[in-house]
């Protein structure tokens, strides 16, 4: 809008003092100023360059505002998913961490609640396995059957693996309000994790009020419901792993992750230079490209395969702790998220590994640092072109 003539408190009559304080400042000093600041009743956050105007007056400022508030919320879900990714690193108990994380995810997205469910189709059966809620709601914890209380039009979705989100139940005609309403749950997101079109595990996220959903939002919870429901694949895995190989071998034979178990070979001074496949998954391959490798060695299949690998492996066998971490194989051309643990005993050096190919999760990330860099480096370039404001400043 054209705002020429207008005073800044008549525009804006609601802004926090902090802005007209910064004003007086400049028009003070006649310091520069660059700063960044939420602007609660525009729902916005400016990124602002303000100076004083020298035409004799002492009463003039020239204000340079830039519109950031994607970038903030992309870096704050940013922070958030990496506090996410530490905390689901670190899962030793799975109901605990599901618990804790279901409460981390209610205050990030300030909603009412935050509910985990898992599904066997088979038997029609939905589980919610943990409800975080605002005191004075109800808890969902428990069993129902899926066609009870579920729509057709909700499953058919989730087994296309199709984000649901609600931003009004009362307008929403695919949602029942009537059900709703005890519940208190006016709008909501759910994500599902399906395979071969049957449902298996959903994130919902809960608010008592009708809500526009950002996509950043909705994407956030997509990127969170994948890396969870991998962890909680994985956690079980080695919950089976601990216990009898007959217990596990279903499992890992089922899951996304690839799985193999190697014999690491060490050279005449205890060095690790290789190691040798001997037990892989059906994941293997498709984490990896590797195909036929049980009997070969990784030097014979990757000659150039990183030295940084054999050393962390060798680790695992010398002081027999478990590691996880995230590292790239560049002869590969991929990057991984990988745990590894010690099997059979300690003098048969076999490692069992765990990992999932990050790749493109890594290469978003960099892309995403290197558009704020190349955003930042524009604005400042550019800010006494991108919007000017001047205005008489009386106080």
């Amino acid at each position: 809008p054209d705002l020429s003539g207008q005073s800044i408190r008549d525009t804006f009559p609601d802004e926090a003092e902090a802005w007209y304080d910064d004003y007086d400042r400049v028009l003070d000093t006649g310091e520069s100023i660059r700063f960044e600041r939420e602007s609660e009743p525009q729902g916005m956050v400016l990124e602002m360059f303000v100076t004083r105007v020298d035409d004799g007056s002492g009463q003039r400022l020239l204000a340079v505002m830039q519109d950031v508030t994607g970038r903030r919320r992309l870096e704050a879900n940013l922070a958030f998913l990496a506090e996410v990714s530490t905390d689901l690193a670190g899962l030793t108990n799975i109901t605990a961490t599901m618990d804790a994380l279901g409460a981390k995810l209610g205050r990030h997205f300030h909603a009412t609640r935050c509910a985990f469910f898992e599904f066997n189709e088979t038997l029609d059966g939905a589980v919610c396995d943990s409800d975080w809620h605002q005191a004075g709601e109800s808890s969902l914890v428990g069993s129902d059957r899926t066609s009870d209380f579920y729509t057709d039009e909700f499953l058919h979705l989730m087994r296309a693996g199709e984000t649901f989100v609600v931003r009004d139940r009362d307008a929403d005609p695919r949602v029942d309000p009537a059900a709703l309403a005890p519940l208190h749950i006016a709008s909501y997101i759910v994500v599902p994790i399906a395979r071969d079109k049957q449902l298996q595990f959903a994130l919902s996220l809960y608010d008592s009020r009708p809500r526009d959903w950002h996509a950043e939002e909705v994407e956030l919870m997509r990127e969170i419901t994948s890396r969870l429901w991998t962890r909680l694949e994985r956690a079980r895995v080695e919950e089976a792993l601990a216990g009898s190989e007959e217990k596990y071998r279903t499992l890992f034979d089922s899951i996304d992750e690839g799985f193999c178990s190697v014999e690491i070979l060490f050279n005449e001074e205890g060095k690790a230079v290789d190691y040798r496949f001997l037990e892989i998954n059906p994941a293997f391959e498709r984490q990896t490209g590797i195909q036929d490798g049980v009997g070969r060695t990784m030097r014979e299949i990757s000659p150039d395969h990183e030295d940084s690998w054999f050393e962390i492996y060798g680790q695992v066998i010398t002081t027999g702790e478990a590691r996880r971490f995230e590292h790239q194989a560049a002869a590969l051309d991929r990057f991984y998220d990988v745990y590894a643990f010690r099997i059979g005993k300690p003098h048969e050096h076999r490692v069992a590994i765990l990992f999932r190919d990050i790749s493109a999760r890594k290469r978003t990330e960099e892309a995403l640092r290197d558009s704020e860099e190349r955003f930042r480096l524009f604005v400042t370039a550019s800010s006494d072109t991108v919007y000017r404001m001047s205005a008489d400043w009386s106080r």
